[in-house]
């Protein structure tokens, strides 16, 4: 009789240890993987076809975040179907980023915001077959897919709470943080308000080399718009974005250094 016990309890043990329940559902970091993966490819058609030094740098930085999410997704899912509870600690202390679900929906917002302006942007740049505008416009696109994909970063190492070990900004104070902020978006109205000035000036033209010019410089100060709209992001959502130097082919060595010399160098 003791042995029919010590065999029923010998069961329902291995019966939890092996677990009888079905795998945690996996399927929406499994859609969000399956889009990085997509993402990957398109980024790496676009750097193949692409002869611009500085685009091409920004392109790859593109690639090097989408890939680290996917490494992150793709742990978090393993954790899941193993039913193995991840924790995470810095300096042996416990991490827990749960107190940041309250940043989701701005997140989400910021986001949608870039998806929005970088399909404007594609818009525009089809309208060209080449040329100093279609350079810059493809450089603006560019930079504004790595905000978005940096943010897209963070916002998914909270959704499935999940730590950023990432690079930060040096250290500031929230004074000074909001400081900054103030004095960028000062910049983004000025900014903004001599390209739409400029935009008057261009409308008034329906061809030729005055218009040219004009639309030139249009397309430069949005260049310059949407990076300080990087540098607003980042720095609100405590993130740098590090570029990596230019590689002599390959793309496995990342340096953490700023980029030199003016922005439309080898556009």
């Amino acid at each position: 009789m003791m042995q029919k016990y010590c065999l029923a309890f010998a069961i329902v043990l291995v019966c939890l240890l092996t677990g009888c329940t079905q795998p945690i559902s996996t399927e929406a970091i499994d859609k969000d993987i399956a889009d990085i993966k997509s993402s990957i490819t398109l980024l790496q058609t676009q750097y193949d076809n692409n002869s611009s030094e500085n685009i091409r740098r920004l392109i790859e930085s593109n690639i090097w975040i989408l890939k680290n999410t996917e490494s992150m997704l793709e742990q978090k899912k393993k954790g899941l179907n193993r039913f193995i509870t991840i924790t995470y600690s810095i300096d042996g202390h416990l991490c827990d980023p749960t107190h940041l679900a309250s940043n989701v929906a701005s997140l989400e917002e910021c986001i949608s915001s870039l998806d929005a302006d970088i399909e404007k942007a594609v818009t525009e740049s089809n309208q060209y077959s080449g040329g100093a505008i279609k350079a810059i416009i493809e450089y603006r696109i560019a930079s504004m897919t790595l905000t978005r994909n940096v943010l897209h970063q963070k916002l998914l190492s909270v959704k499935n709470n999940i730590p950023l070990y990432l690079p930060t900004p040096t250290q500031m104070s929230e004074d000074s943080i909001n400081t900054s902020l103030a004095g960028l978006d000062e910049d983004l109205k000025r900014i903004r308000e001599e390209i739409a000035f400029a935009q008057k000036e261009s409308d008034q033209y329906t061809g030729g080399v005055i218009k040219g010019l004009i639309e030139v410089r249009i397309a430069t100060m949005k260049l310059s718009e949407s990076l300080l709209l990087q540098k607003r992001v980042c720095l609100a959502n405590g993130l740098l974005v590090y570029l990596p130097a230019a590689s002599s082919g390959s793309t496995e060595t990342e340096k953490r250094i700023p980029m030199k010399g003016s922005i439309l160098d080898n556009l």
